[in-house]
């Protein structure tokens, strides 16, 4: 905690925002009890870093479906939020559901609408390569941006998404989702598509880059 406090102090100091991704493993689609209290620990311990360090946002993926019905799984995410929210919803910064970008994981924007409502402390975070690769490659005009960031008006709280956290980068995907990053210039995916599409809807964005070059 102290060393994060430093940090953050050094961080505001310099006008640098911060967020955090949680580990991998930390997912909130365990069923084993003892994987996912370890799961939910790490993401507890991640939100207590990260308020320490003064950050916004703390990422997390949801986790895979191995074929479970949806109403389960979203029992189960919901039951294990629950379980953290005494110990996390006072610290002042968000955990962020990022959107998955693989037929095999759980968690696309109608799924965080769901596991997130009534929880004030929880945020989508669209990953827009995950979402490209979900849509089949539909996110190339700021039209198709468009879409997606009135789905998110009219499914969350204004005050959730000032500013969206999002991800940006080029991928290659096939017909099961998102296979590999790509350097940017090879997506068929465009930040100024987002970009307009964001300020027509006067929605501010805080974009991370996740283009490795």
């Amino acid at each position: 905690e102290a060393r994060c406090e430093s940090f953050g102090k050094a961080a505001a100091e310099r006008g640098v925002s911060l967020s955090i991704h949680a580990p991998y493993f930390a997912v909130l689609t365990v069923e084993d009890d003892e994987r996912n209290r370890q799961c939910l620990s790490a993401l507890e311990h991640a939100m207590k870093l990260g308020s320490a360090m003064g950050a916004t946002t703390i990422v997390a993926h949801t986790g895979n479906h191995h074929d479970r019905p949806p109403e389960h799984l979203l029992a189960h995410v919901r039951a294990g939020l629950e379980r953290i929210e005494p110990k996390v919803r006072h610290l002042g910064v968000a955990l962020g559901l990022e959107t998955a970008g693989k037929a095999s994981q759980f968690g696309s924007l109608g799924d965080i609408a769901l596991i997130g409502d009534g929880f004030t402390w929880v945020r989508p975070v669209i990953d827009w390569a995950h979402v490209h690769a979900m849509s089949g490659g539909a996110l190339t005009s700021a039209d198709a941006f468009a879409a997606v960031l009135a789905f998110l008006r009219a499914s969350f709280p204004g005050w959730m998404l000032d500013p969206l956290h999002n991800h940006f980068t080029a991928n290659q995907f096939g017909d099961k989702g998102e296979i590999r990053h790509v350097p940017y210039e090879e997506g068929t995916n465009k930040v100024g598509h987002l970009v307009e599409a964001a300020v027509a809807a006067g929605i501010t964005l805080t974009v991370i880059s996740e283009a490795r070059e």
